[in-house]
């Protein structure tokens, strides 16, 4: 038998060490779940192989039918919710993904749902593949905060964003095209990006442009408050409900533009 040299194996151990990450935390796994239940739970397959729970590097599959709920502060390195899984965030607790969120096209004719309680979901983008009527990709936010600090690719139908209280979203980044969208009264969006951004044309609760750069507004209505922050600008004149109000939030002299609509009655009182 050929002995194998301690150069050699130190060199195997060296190896071993950068590809399996050993006390560097730049080891990355995929883990599917193996059942229903708490995300920070250690107990065996519920809902993790093994009672192991998903580190910050780890890139998480929630299974079809499966349903996970975060019950203490999370992070992971990308998120895919599957077929009738479900993804629920609740009592100020707060998920982060430093990577994708992704709803891939249920195959059943089942939702994929992500379901924002009280808590907070931020994660670097979002895309949504539901194509076909009643195979719903759907995330809900009733108090909570939901942040995309990048782009929202979604497909042509199918794909919901619902607000069920007054809670808030924060986008990064632009729509790639149009969802279904429900706006709960008291619920604000505010699109953040410093630079162009093309905002989903639905009709809007409250409406925050911020940031900078022309923001697209195709088609966009306001039932509450258009509030015009930073230097941002709007594209288009945005249609206001009965009872809206256009707001200026800024340090800085601007002159008013497309959000500024003609005929407009004032109703305020100038000190």
């Amino acid at each position: 038998m050929k002995r194998i040299s301690d150069h050699h194996i130190f060199t195997i151990l060296i190896l071993l060490s950068i590809t399996l990450g050993t006390n560097t935390g730049v080891f990355s796994a995929t883990i599917t779940t193996a059942g229903s239940g708490n995300w920070n739970s250690t107990t065996n397959n519920a809902p993790w192989p093994g009672g192991i729970v998903p580190a910050s590097t780890d890139l998480v599959i929630i299974a079809s039918t499966h349903s996970v709920t975060v019950t203490a502060a999370a992070t992971c390195a990308g998120v895919t919710v599957n077929s009738a899984g479900i993804l629920i965030i609740n009592a100020s607790i707060s998920l982060i993904v430093n990577g994708l969120v992704s709803m891939p096209r249920p195959s059943t004719g089942q939702s994929c749902t992500i379901a924002i309680g009280a808590g907070t979901l931020t994660c670097d983008s979002v895309t949504m593949n539901a194509t076909t009527s009643g195979r719903n990709d759907v995330i809900s936010i009733s108090t909570g905060i939901l942040t995309i600090n990048g782009s929202i690719t979604t497909g042509t139908t199918g794909c919901q964003f619902t607000f069920t209280g007054a809670g808030t979203m924060n986008v990064g980044g632009s729509f790639s095209n149009t969802p279904s969208f429900t706006a709960f009264t008291g619920s604000t969006v505010n699109y953040t990006a410093s630079g162009a951004q093309t905002l989903a044309g639905v009709t809007y609760y409250n409406l925050t442009l911020s940031g900078s750069g022309v923001k697209t507004t195709t088609g966009v209505k306001v039932n509450g408050t258009l509030s015009m922050e930073g230097t941002a600008t709007a594209s288009a004149a945005i249609t206001y409900g009965g009872s809206a109000t256009l707001q200026y939030n800024t340090a800085t002299s601007r002159t008013a533009g497309a959000e500024w609509i003609t005929p407009f009655a004032a109703s305020g009182v100038l000190l």
